[in-house]
């Protein structure tokens, strides 16, 4: 510890010598360390004082003389200072380690000036440390101004009034203030008064008023600066408490600009200051009128320039009828909503003291102040309900409820939409008071929420409950579904996106729906959860369940429990419900009671680890209209059973069916037999696209099919490297082979009669696009193409070809378009295609109406671009190519 005790004798000393001298002090206690180096700094706060650095300074008086308090800071035990012969100088030492310089008043018409030399660390010693401060004194009858005081800090309000002596040597001097909020006012030729606007901002603010005396070169100047105290100010978070009946304990964060104290005078809180935290507790409370009291916080300098601010604090009573929200407002002033509906006639707590008597549909209640409120509302509410998020009631408004504590007994008969899109919403209580006795649907009710849990107990009462769509959509922070939850929800019908996108559930309890006999739906129940497991006989109660698309669609699911559907007879959709599961493998007779569904649609598309399917899957679906997309992306599922899809009398579409299956080896012959659906409308739409795999295709494969388009059926099996005879043969009511083979880079050649007998085809284009190895094109090939109208891209980029029927578009004498058709087919010889009209070559290029054909070819654009080895190249009209 450093102490500060020193000399009366030396005090004595200092201030009488008058010649040169030296005044040590040392210091009785403490040890010294010669062996580190002194350090020595100086300054002051005096205006008179110019600092140089930390070692050097300098100060001039006026002639009347004055006082420079200089601050010393040493690491060392004692200090010295020392002067020449400066008689008119006299010092003085305190405790503070400051070394007071006083100037006496001049009468010599000379200045006069002193150096003081400051030392740490002893005389002689290397280590020691030295300070240097200059002093001069201006000459008597000097030109000079100055203020006494230099320096005025005014209140934000009250006496905000200050007054200055200014010590000049003439008449002639003045101010100037830049300043729109002080009055400054020249007194008697010696004063200056300054009155001050009240300040009601919550930063000090301050100003400099220069004095200025003589004139041109002989004009000498100094300052006098203002600061005015800021307004008092509190800031509060939250601004307002509330307590359940059962007490508790919340923490207030107070901010002020100035000392602040609190005062309450309830004696039901207690009240606790720490820091700049107030820890409030309340009691208990038994009786069923809410009880209010405030918390005054007080703040200022203890004069007049002091505020409140007061702490609103409800307690509610205990009431179990009356229906409690908590609202967390985000800014000061904002409007909050609540999602009351139906038949109303309640009286509303806004928990900020302000009571409203309330009759309309999601009542507004603006806050002054930003914080948590807990509001109850008593009376009659049938319905609870936010409109759509295209409302003026926002995302971010309702985002203000967090909690509901209480649903009371309000009458409540629908909860539709009743939080849609309070993203907030953390904690629901269960219906502890019958209070959804007489709801009927919950359809919507938490959607987009983000609730922490479900309680066990939300639906013990809702008996009369038959809608659950969407009721827990997208709240991700839920991790389990409670046992038993719908059990007394017998006259449930649909869970249709019941839990969708909540992607916290992994598991579903026993017996979960075991109760719920009426249910027709479950449309993505359990779509995008994060399931890993199913319980058995899970659905072995929903004999009347009719649609159930997307059931468990992108789950984790790694198997499908044996007999999951045996029990609903009456499904007839099942589009996409075991869509982008992670199984291996598909339970045996999994669809044997599910003989009406209609629609199969996507059914185990994208379950990337299916590796095979069981022979006689859908043989029970004898209804079935629709397999499209039934196995897409299935990638790595290398074989399909023998008649798959077989005698499917009444499917349409099997469209994508196996797309992107990119380890498909093989195609069973018999995979479509007998594929009709009486009206010769079966389509084969990107059946087997993208299968990169496949290499060879059945010549039986589409034999009984009555098929309606085969577009882009095989676009882009790389590695097909053969197409058999005749596998489109007789396709007469086939209207379109767009894409058929596009993208196929290994098929290297096609047979003549691949399409012999399509005689409905009235499209072609981009057929073999891209088909770099297909090296010919037999005769023949388009010879039933009489209605085709459009070739565009059909070949184009067929690098590797090198001849084509000059007769290939004899059949197609109404040909509109040939766009790019072989375009990019760098290796192309020969003469390009042309008909023979009364022994008359007619290019492609010459066809008119007036030559033998029944339409023009009007859109052409680069037909041969890039095909300069054909022999009639230069011929080729330059649009052509």
């Amino acid at each position: 510890m450093k102490y500060t005790v020193f000399s009366l004798l030396m005090c004595c000393i200092a201030l009488c010598s008058c010649e040169k001298h030296t005044v040590t002090y040392t210091y009785p206690e403490g040890p010294q360390a010669p062996e580190d180096a002194a350090t020595l700094l100086i300054s002051s706060k005096n205006k008179i004082y110019v600092s140089e650095d930390e070692h050097t300074g300098s100060a001039t008086f006026r002639s009347r003389g004055g006082e420079l308090v200089l601050n010393v800071s040493t690491n060392q035990e004692s200090w010295a200072y020392e002067t020449d012969e400066a008689t008119w100088l006299t010092f003085e030492k305190n405790a503070l380690d400051e070394l007071h310089i006083i100037a006496e008043a001049n009468t010599e018409r000379e200045a006069r000036r002193a150096v003081i030399t400051l030392r740490a660390g002893g005389e002689k010693d290397a280590l020691a440390a030295t300070a240097t401060v200059s002093i001069a004194q201006n000459a008597f009858g000097s030109l000079e101004i100055g203020s006494v005081p230099d320096t005025a800090l005014l209140p934000a309000r009250g006496n905000t009034i200050a007054e200055f002596v200014i010590d000049c040597g003439t008449d002639e001097w003045s101010f100037d203030c830049p300043c729109a909020w002080l009055l400054v006012e020249k007194q008697d030729n010696d004063k200056l008064l300054i009155t001050a606007e009240e300040n009601a901002a919550f930063e000090e603010r301050s100003i400099t008023i220069t004095l200025t005396a003589g004139s041109g070169e002989h004009t000498v100047s100094s300052t006098i600066d203002v600061a005015q105290q800021p307004a008092a100010n509190i800031a509060v978070d939250p601004p307002a408490l509330s307590f359940m009946n059962t007490g508790g304990q919340n923490q207030v964060t107070v901010v002020s600009n100035y000392e602040w104290s609190y005062n309450c005078t309830a004696d039901w809180l207690t009240i606790t200051r720490e820091g700049d935290l107030l820890q409030v507790k309340a009691s208990d409370y038994d009786e069923l009128v809410n009880r209010e009291a405030a918390i005054v916080i007080t703040a200022g300098d203890g004069k007049e320039n002091l505020t409140t601010y007061p702490i609103a604090v409800t307690q509610l009573g205990h009431d179990p009828t009356a229906m409690v929200f908590v609202l967390n407002v985000a800014t000061d002033g904002a409007k909050a909503y609540l999602p009351l509906a139906g038949n109303i006639n309640c009286t509303v707590y806004w928990g900020d003291t302000n009571v409203e008597e309330v009759t309309t549909v999601n009542p507004s209640h603006t806050y002054e102040f930003a914080g948590e409120y807990i509001v109850t509302v008593k009376g009659k509410v049938t319905a609870l309900t936010f409109p759509s998020s295209t409302s003026p009631i926002t995302a971010a408004i309702r985002k203000y409820i967090t909690e509901v504590r209480q649903w009371g007994t309000t009458g409540l008969t629908s909860l539709n939409n009743a939080f849609y899109n309070c993203a907030a919403l953390r904690r629901i209580p269960a219906d502890t008071d019958n209070s959804f006795a007489q709801v009927t649907t919950f359809s919507g009710a938490f959607r987009n929420c983000d609730l922490e849990s479900i309680p066990a107990g939300l639906f013990v009462s809702a008996s009369q409950a038959m809608n659950f769509d969407y009721t827990f959509s997208a709240n991700k922070s839920i991790l389990e579904i409670p046992a038993g939850l719908f059990d007394n929800c017998r006259l449930a019908t649909s869970f249709a996106s019941t839990f969708y996108q909540a992607a916290g559930i992994t598991a579903i309890p026993a017996g979960l729906f075991d109760n719920c006999p009426e249910v027709i739906s479950f449309n993505s129940v359990f779509s995008s959860t994060s399931l890993v497991t199913l319980p058995a006989n899970l659905f072995k109660n929903q004999t009347k369940l009719v649609t159930a698309s997307s059931l468990f669609s992108n789950t984790k699911l790694t198997a499908i429990p044996a007999g999951l559907l045996d029990n609903c007879p009456e499904i007839t959709t099942l589009n996409g419900a075991f869509r982008g599961l992670e199984i291996t493998s598909i339970p045996e007779g999994l669809f044997q009671k599910t003989t009406k569904c209609t629609n199969m649609g996507y059914i185990f598309a994208l379950c990337p680890k299916l590796e095979t399917i069981p022979a006689h899957l859908f043989d029970p679906l004898v209804e079935c209209s629709r397999f499209d997309y039934a196995f897409q992306g299935c990638s790595v599922l290398k074989r399909i059973p023998n008649a798959l899809f077989a005698n499917f009398t009444k499917c349409s579409t099997y469209g994508s069916a196996f797309a992107d299956c990119s380890a498909l080896e093989t195609i069973p012959a018999d995979l479509f037999a007998h594929a009709s659906n009486g009206t010769g409308s079966v389509s084969f739409l990107k059946t087997f696209n993208n299968c990169v795999a496949l290499t060879d295709i059945p010549a039986e494969l589409f034999a009984t099919a009555d098929a309606t388009t085969f577009e882009k059926t095989f676009q882009n099996c790389t590695a097909l490297k053969n197409v058999p005879s005749g596998l489109f043969a007789d396709k007469n009511r086939v209207t379109t082979f767009a894409n058929v083979f596009d993208g196929c880079t290994q098929l290297a050649a096609v047979p003549a009669d691949l399409f012999s007998g399509c005689t409905g085809v009235k499209t072609a284009t981009y057929m073999f696009q891209g088909c770099e190895a297909l090296e010919s094109v037999p005769e023949g090939l388009f010879d039933a193409f009489e209605q085709v109208t459009t070739y565009a891209y059909t070949f184009q980029n067929c690098t590797a070809l090198k001849s084509i029927p000059v007769s290939l578009f004899d059949a197609s004498k109404g040909i509109t378009a040939v766009n790019f058709l072989f375009a990019g087919c760098s290796g192309l010889t020969g003469e390009s295609p042309y008909t023979l009209v009364e022994g008359v070559k007619i290019h492609l290029y010459e066809r008119t109406t007036t030559n033998g054909f029944t339409k023009a070819i009007t859109s052409r654009t680069k037909c041969f671009n890039g095909c300069t080895g054909l022999t009639d190249y230069e011929a080729i009209p330059t649009a052509w190519k």
